[in-house]
């Protein structure tokens, strides 16, 4: 018997025992045990069967995330994902692994039990704990504990954890897991909000969206770093001057750039913490140098390179007039990144009865979370989720004076609808960021901030044009149609 069987034979034995800790201190001595798959799935039971619940699961899915191709048929891994899900909060996430391990066996061990806790579980998250709430409530915090803050920025240097501690308490009641920075320096203090990319972009557009005027009295805050005019920025060390780029003609569209980065300085960070440290400390210069807003509107991709290309080459510094030369805008605001549509073509199938198999023409302002329906990678559904936002389709048909083979026309139909109900709800409870025209329905992509007045505001408007047919349904392939379906049917005078 190999040593690792017989750890994990041994394992095994303790844990029927209820010898969690033993399991803990016996494999964390192993040699790299985080590289392997059987160890973490060991490792992780014992956790969720331990007290502090959330700490632990959080260990937990640090050890299994990393495994998830190795463990796609895994039941036992499922089942502890779910239970991992469960006891930190997340519902949705919790019933979609539950759910994959009922499908196999419906009475493995406490699934069922896990399922039903899930679904009660988003209905709070989804409703009362909707992220229209959350925002309330955290400025609501905010501004009660403004006072608090101030003294904590006035003992700052004697006490620094005190004041970021306090502020992650408070901003963690909209945003689970959310970055910020603080500047004392200036005549208010000022609370910068960073966007890693287009999902935290739509998250900080809602959370900014109505500031009350007594913190903004007080304290300035934004979303997003600034554009940084003068190029006098350094990260790790490291000027912009100290970096080279080129422009990777093949995959860069006018003032949308692939670039390729090199320097001995990024060199030595790749050799020492591989790609991902190089990566992350070459966007941090371009993020410093653009500004969020700028950088995930231009910046199309970024290699790091081991080696200094041939071709072109440009000074990072150079980066802001190269994109001024080819037409970008880098004054823009973080609407104006928000507000960017990209259109798209698809192969619409006759026969498939699933929703957007029949899409034809579509437009969008958040690609990812189109194409990770179709690829029924729930990712970005689920990082939305985690703070009660619902990324979601409303699916009708139309009514027979209105069908048309012109997908443009079926477009516009669907922007209509779209128009109607931004009118009646308003930007504050929901955000549509796409319309696809299919050639048995059309499609109205949104954020729902607030699910239950979408829903109710979605029935007037489908029975306002008459649609034979209307649903709403998750952008999320682990939750069956029937689950979400809601047929709006015109109710009786």
């Amino acid at each position: 018997m190999s040593a690792k069987l017989a750890l994990l034979t041994t394992c095994k034995q303790w844990r029927e025992a209820g010898f969690h800790q033993a399991i803990v201190d016996s494999i964390t001595q192993v040699d790299n045990y985080k590289a392997d798959a059987d160890l973490c799935l060991a490792l992780a039971t014992a956790y969720n069967e331990m007290p502090n619940h959330e700490l632990n699961a959080n260990r937990a899915i640090g050890l299994l995330l990393p495994h998830l191709e190795e463990h796609l048929d895994d039941i036992e891994w499922r089942y502890q994902m779910a239970l991992c899900y469960s006891y930190i909060d997340r519902p949705h996430r919790a019933l979609g692994y539950a759910v994959q391990v009922a499908e196999k066996d419906a009475q493995y061990k406490n699934v069922n039990d896990i399922i039903e806790h899930s679904v009660t579980g988003m209905q709070v998250a989804f409703g009362e704990r909707a992220f229209t709430e959350r925002i309330k409530e955290m400025w609501k915090l905010f501004e009660a504990e403004m006072d608090n803050f101030e003294v904590a920025i006035h003992n700052f240097h004697q006490d620094p954890d005190a004041l970021m501690k306090n502020l992650t308490a408070v901003l963690n009641v909209a945003v689970k897991d959310i970055d910020f920075g603080v500047s004392i320096d200036s005549k208010k203090p000022s609370l910068f909000l960073p966007i890693g990319d287009l999902t935290d972009a739509f998250k900080l557009w809602r959370l900014t969206f109505d500031i009350p005027a007594k913190i903004t009295e007080r304290w300035d805050i934004r979303a997003g770093h600034p554009f940084t005019e003068s190029g006098d920025v350094s990260v790790a060390g490291m000027r912009p001057e100290d970096i080279e780029f080129w422009i990777d003609e093949a995959e860069t569209n006018n003032a949308y750039l692939a670039l390729q980065v090199y320097s001995p300085k990024i060199k030595a960070i790749f050799d020492k913490e591989g790609e991902t440290g190089a990566r992350r400390e070459a966007s941090g210069m371009i993020n410093m140098l653009l500004g969020d807003v700028n950088r995930l509107r231009y910046i199309y991709s970024m290699n790091v390179m081991e080696s200094r290309p041939e071709g072109k080459a440009y000074n990072l510094k150079e980066l802001p007039a190269v994109l001024k030369e080819r037409g970008a805008v880098l004054d823009g605001t973080l609407n104006d990144l928000l507000n960017e549509k990209m259109g798209y073509q698809l192969k619409p199938s006759e026969k498939d009865p699933r929703f957007r198999a029949d899409v034809s023409h579509g437009i969008t302002q958040h690609a990812r979370l189109i194409s990770e329906w179709y690829e029924e990678n729930p990712y970005t559904f689920d990082r939305f989720a985690d703070d009660g936002i619902i990324p979601a389709m409303i699916v009708f048909e139309l009514p027979e004076d209105k069908k048309t083979d012109d997908p443009g026309a079926r477009l516009d139909l669907a922007g209509q609808m779209a128009g109607h109900l931004i009118n009646l709800v308003g930007d504050e409870k929901i955000r549509v960021f796409g319309l696809a025209s299919g050639l048995k329905r059309c499609y109205i992509d949104c954020l729902f901030w607030s699910l239950p007045e979408c829903k109710a505001v979605a029935r007037v408007v489908a029975d306002g044009l008459k649609c034979p047919y209307a649903v709403i349904q998750f952008l999320d392939w682990r939750f069956p149609p029937d689950d979400l379906k809601e047929p709006l049917e015109k109710e009786e005078a």
